[in-house]
């Protein structure tokens, strides 16, 4: 089964959101301190725990159905 559009663009709307808190979280920064590696630093740092937070609560709202988890469940082979 191809995923649709809507599934394969989703990561980019994680990207997307998660670039745009790290991006004002350095412009604050950079705004009130004036340092330029300093506010690189919480840019970056915004940005990384952001996806994290988006990634996790993706997982949590949208559980997979049982026919997802029988999918993933299935053994193998040996």
């Amino acid at each position: 089964m191809k995923p649709s559009r809507r599934d394969r663009l989703k990561p980019v709307e994680y990207l997307g959101f998660a670039g745009g808190i790290g991006i004002f979280s350095a412009l604050v920064v950079l705004l009130v301190i004036r340092e330029p590696v300093h506010a690189l630093i919480i840019g970056g740092v915004a940005f990384i725990v952001s996806l994290v937070v988006i990634a996790t609560l993706t997982l949590v709202a949208n559980p997979p159905t049982p026919e997802e988890r029988d999918e993933h469940d299935e053994p193998r082979g040996h």
